[in-house]
């Protein structure tokens, strides 16, 4: 019962650990996008801005392409379904 107990706060130790790295994740990627406020805390050198204007470049290419793939797939689906 004891090792029961080690196991289950050690997977509930894990899955905080998790959760914090996706909420740093997905709090970063909002604030790329420009729809929560910057870190004031964040240092301001040009290669830094550099870095994240490369960042926000790649994260919309990537979401174009990920929405062109959703219409190719529905338009594929649909057309093969309706026949």
């Amino acid at each position: 019962m004891y090792c029961y107990k080690i196991l289950l706060k050690a997977h509930f130790r894990s899955a905080q650990l998790i959760f914090a790295g996706m909420k740093k994740l997905w709090d970063q990627l909002l604030r790329y996008l420009f729809i929560r406020k910057k870190d004031p805390d964040a240092p301001k050198t040009t290669y830094v801005k550099m870095m994240h204007g490369m960042n926000r470049v790649s994260i919309l290419l990537f979401l174009i392409c990920v929405i062109i793939l959703l219409v190719h797939l529905f338009s594929y689906l649909f057309h093969h379904l309706s026949h």
